[in-house]
């Protein structure tokens, strides 16, 4: 097929994402307003040298591997065209830079970073070059925002007042059922507070506050203001001194719980690009401000587990309090945690899912996007955690390894900015050298690319400006598209929490939104981003999306994400073009996910398609991206039966970085390998019982116990199988898979004891996998017969009682009829072999009951069913009889055993019970009669049974005194028994009684105390014919 041609010629490609240095080495070129940038990519950490002689520029880098330019495609203004030759094991690459341009360069991790800073020139090639580069796209109205002295870009220059216009959302009952288009004012800075000239910063500014007493405080900057908070309720207005001290806003008081907090407006550039030192502490504060002014000892978060329960712990010189207030301005709640001195403090800002944490001089301060943050100050750390639950710390939060960061997310080593921007979405924006990548179609409720506006970098300024509009905000109405509006750009930058908690707000101040398909997109997509799949499904069941394609690719999306599989592969829409309109962090995701739906389905010509369309931007994959697309390429390589390819695939990412990935490809090609017999069972269980521990908790758990259990009880080990089939089936959120695990777990326990695989396991075994899986037993007639049989297998080992009590188990599920009496006899016969005749005669007078309800329900006299139950029902007698007789009433036995056909085991036992009352006589008579019913011939050989039944006969007519009738069987049975194995015994039992010697009678006592005619009879029976 087509598209699986086209992945064909994607192996080379995505294997190199994870194989040799050698292909991945890579230059790339990336220009930007204030610098251009030149990055050398490699697999590992390379040494390099740099010199400059004038405009020229070489960089000698110790390493010879080809370095490809083909990224390379930015035009830099400041910076020729890089040359790259190579000199025996180095490599060398010459640039010249523009006149009056700074150079810095540095290594991060396996890339080297040189920027070039200075104004840009353009020139023609550049102009060619973005000429032949533009593509037509559809018109967009954007978004402008101003600069710190109120001047917008020259597109609105003649715009005073800047307006964004916001997509309309559907208007609720409570907003007078209208739709509209409404346009939101975004208000310029001097709108918001005044305006404050550039301050230079040539000398030193001091900051100063002084306390009666010893005060802690916590300083911080919020976008365009400086925070200062002390737990002093009567502190006085802090001072600004230095040369032009009248140039700095004056700070305002701000009444608090606890305390007191103060803030200057100061505006977000200059406040960003301050150096701010803290000095001193306890009665007398310092803050310098100048450009060099920098602090040591930052203190930095670490992730901790109480109880299971994941805080954040930032570890602070001597915490002194936590206060909590309300920013008037925005509305936005601020917890602090003061310090004592200065020194601790937390630098860059961080974003975290469930609160935000602004860049501090002293102390911590952060603002909550969850109502059940806590904040707890103890001797020498802060704990960060939730009233309930664990608190959700992103794997990202924390300094990333360097490998993992993208060109742009690479600043100096000195003044890094840390974002909660993705690998994906720095990387596009460094590449396109745009900040939205396309415009998406009208028609798309989730349009993300509309909603984007600006980059990564310009968030958290464009959530400041969106809340304090909110804050001045003059009605409900405008209120609410505000909240909109905010929760669109947390998702065109896939921050679903924050959207969340955005649609919040508005549903808050409108219920009647809740429900709206406008509303409810928005809420389901957060919520899927949010990995809150339960309430992304709830969002998306609504009618209204019934019927839209997109809506319901989103939910095959949360499906997956709950692990239904199956309902996602019957959920999956046919056509998902519109996918390809959205900007790419969301596309790469949902386009992943729904082509491992897909693949589960075996629909291959749609999955290829979906990985395509992710191959588009496989520059820009993070790295777990990179192993889910080249898992689901060796996945569909499979299925198309190529299979060499996707063992090469898998192989790659078996030492990849990505644990999810790495587990999900051994995994596949273990059951690979073992399906086409090149690997052995026992292998195959190796490989899957470490991967036991490597991955937990979620579909691929499930199914890597499922595939091992199988495994087990192929290699005759039912039990491990079994158990780990059961881990699966409770591992599972997917119900058809419940259903499907259980159903083979059913069907692997009966085949096990219902074939002749019950004799490949022990008894011990058997019994073991019975007990710990009784509620897998078969219903009916099938569940008898496996209980029997397993009974019958303890009895061969003497767990007698434990036979007995598997029979009762049985009996009280199958009580009545036929199944009833046949398991009552087998429960009597053993309890006769354990010496418990009270027991059997109770079992015996059941199971005549259950005999005599039949006969009573059955209307046909000679039906089949009561012919089997009469014949059963004389084993019932029989076995009553054997119980009377070893119960000591042995003329109730043998009466009853009168009333019995005469057949060998009536026989048997009437010998039996003669026999042990010494009533040598009536046991002469019955040996006599079970010898001539068993046709046992004068002169023919015997056997060793045939042989002990005649030396009885003999011994009880010597016993009764029966000469004439002990010498009718010596001369019968003589020239037989001589030719047996109890020849001696014989010619001793049959001499006649006056040649009979003291140790000839002692012999025959002997012989009597070792006979026990009924126990060698029953001992050959089995419980199931």
């Amino acid at each position: 097929m087509r598209t699986s041609l086209k992945l064909l010629g994607l192996l080379c490609a995505t294997s190199c994402l994870f194989m040799s240095a050698s292909e991945a080495a890579e230059l790339r070129t990336h220009e930007k307003s204030d610098y251009s940038r030149i990055v050398f990519d490699y697999d590992s950490a390379t040494k390099y040298t740099l010199s400059q002689d004038g405009q020229n520029i070489t960089v000698t880098l110790d390493n010879n591997d080809p370095l490809s330019a083909d990224s390379a495609n930015q035009i830099l203004s400041r910076v020729g065209t890089p040359a790259i030759t190579k000199e025996g094991d180095s490599t060398r690459v010459t640039f010249t830079i523009k006149d009056n341009s700074s150079l810095r360069h540095f290594s991060t991790g396996s890339r080297i970073i040189v920027d070039v800073s200075g104004a840009q020139v353009e020139d023609s090639a550049r102009a060619k070059f973005i000429a032949s580069s533009k593509q037509e796209t559809p018109s967009t109205e954007a978004v402008y925002y101003p600069d710190e002295n109120g001047n917008t870009p020259a597109e609105a220059e003649e715009t005073q007042e800047i307006k964004t216009t916001v997509e309309s959302e559907k208007e609720t009952a409570q907003l007078d059922n209208a739709t509209s288009e409404v346009e939101t004012t975004v208000e310029t800075e001097a709108e918001i507070t005044t305006p404050k000239n550039d301050l230079a910063l040539d000398a030193p500014y001091v900051i100063s506050m002084s306390f009666g007493a010893p005060a802690s405080l916590t300083v911080f900057k919020d976008w365009r203001r400086l925070w200062i908070v002390t737990d002093q309720k009567d502190a006085k207005m802090p001072q600004i001194t230095g040369p032009e001290s009248a140039a700095f806003p004056t700070f305002e008081k701000l009444e608090i719980e606890g305390g007191s907090a103060f803030f200057a407006d100061f505006g977000a550039e200059a406040l960003s690009n301050f150096g701010i030192r803290g000095e001193g502490g306890g009665k007398d504060w310092r803050f310098v401000l100048a450009p060099d002014a920098t602090s040591t000892m930052m203190s930095d978060f670490v992730i901790t587990r109480t109880d299971n329960q994941k805080q954040l712990i930032w570890n602070a010189d001597a915490p002194e309090t936590s206060l909590s207030f309300t920013d008037p301005l925005s509305g936005l709640i601020f917890q602090v945690a003061t310090v004592e001195q200065t020194g601790t403090y937390v630098a860059p800002a961080k974003s975290f899912p469930e609160f935000d944490v602004f860049e501090s001089i002293a102390g911590l301060a952060l603002t909550p996007k969850i109502d059940d943050l806590t904040l707890t100050v103890e001797d020498t750390r802060v704990i960060l955690g939730k009233e309930s639950g664990a608190l959700a710390i992103s794997s990202n939060i924390m300094p990333a390894p360097e490998l993992d960061k993208s060109d742009e997310e690479i600043a100096e080593p000195e003044n890094a900015l840390e974002n909660e921007e993705t690998e994906v979405e720095v990387e596009a924006e460094a590449e396109s050298g745009i900040e939205v990548e396309q415009e998406a179609t009208s028609e798309l409720l989730l349009n993300f690319a509309a909603w984007r506006n600006g980059n990564v970098r310009q968030l958290v300024d464009m959530e400041r400006k969106v809340m304090a509009n909110i804050a001045l905000a003059e009605n409900d109405q405008s209120r609410i598209n505000d909240y909109l509006a905010l929760a669109k750009i947390e998702l065109s930058f896939g921050r679903g929490a924050e959207a969340i908690g955005a649609l919040e707000r508005a549903a808050e101040i409108a219920p009647s939104l809740i429900g709206t398909p406008d509303y409810n997109a928005l809420l389901g997509a957060a919520a899927a981003m949010s990995y809150k799949y339960d309430r992304a499904f709830d969002a998306f069941k609504i009618p209204e999306f019934d019927e839209s394609n997109e809506i319901n690719a989103w939910r095959v999306v949360t499906l997956a994400g709950l692990e239904d599989w199956s309902q996602a592969g019957r959920d999956l829409p046919r056509d998902l073009s519109f996918i390809a309109d959205y900007i790419p962090p969301v596309r790469q995701e949902v386009a992943l996910t729904l082509a491992e739906v897909a693949l589960r389905e075996g629909r291959t010509e749609q999955s290829a398609a979906l990985l395509d369309l992710v191959d588009v931007d496989r520059d820009v994959l993070t790295r777990a991206q990179k192993a889910a697309f080249t898992y689901l390429s060796g996945e569909l390589f499979r299925q198309l039966g190529e299979e060499n390819l996707s063992i090469k695939l898998w192989e790659s990412l078996a030492d990849s970085g990505d644990d999810y990935f790495r587990t999900k490809s051994i995994f596949a090609l273990t059951q690979l390998l073992y399906q086409n017999e090149e690997i052995a069972t026992d292998t195959a269980i190796e490989r899957l019982e470490q991967l036991r521990y490597a991955w937990r908790g979620d579909d691929l758990e499930t199914q890597i116990l499922y595939r091992l259990g199988n495994l087990y009880i192929e290699n005759n080990q039912p039990v491990q199988g079994l158990s780990l089939l059961r881990q699966a089936a409770s591992n599972s959120a997917d119900q058809t898979v419940v259903d499907q695990i259980t159903t083979q777990m059913t069907q692997s326990f009966a085949d096990i004891f219902l074939t002749d695989k019950l004799n490949d396991i022990s008894p011990i075994e058997a019994v073991t996998l019975y007990e710990e899986f009784n509620e897998l037993v078969p219903a009916g007639a099938q569940g008898d017969v496996l209980a029997r049989k397993l009974a019958n297998q303890l009895v061969e080992i003497d767990l007698l009682d434990r036979a007995g009590r598997l029979l009762k188990s049985q009996l009280q599920i199958n009580s009545a009829g036929i199944p009833a009496l046949e398991l009552s006899i087998d429960l009597a016969k053993i309890q006769l072999m354990d010496r418990n005749p009270q027991a059997a005669l109770n079992t015996t007078r059941q199971a005549e009951n259950v005999y005599n309800a039949l006969v009573k329900s059955v209307t046909d006299k000679d039906s089949p069913q009561l012919t089997t139950a009469r014949t059963l029902y004389e084993d019932v007698l029989f076995y009553r009889a054997k119980a009377l007789a070893d119960d000591g009433d042995a003329d109730k036995a043998l009466a009853l055993l009168a009333t019995l056909p005469k057949n060998e085991q009536v026989l048997t036992l009437r010998a039996d019970i003669a026999w042990t009352e010494q009533n040598w006589a009536q046991a002469a008579s019955a040996l006599g009669s079970l010898i001539d019913f068993k046709n046992i011939r004068a002169g023919a050989p015997l056997t060793e049974a045939q042989a002990s039944l005649v030396l009885n006969w003999a011994i009880a007519l010597n016993l009764a005194d029966d000469a004439t009738g002990l010498e009718a069987a010596k001369a019968r049975f003589g020239p037989s028994m001589k030719a047996s194995t109890r020849a001696q015994e014989f010619e001793i039992v049959t001499r006649p009684q006056r040649d009979i010697f003291m140790t000839d009678r002692d012999t025959i006592n002997r012989i009597v105390s070792e006979v026990d005619i009924f126990d060698a009879f029953i001992k050959d029976q089995d419980l199931v014919n």
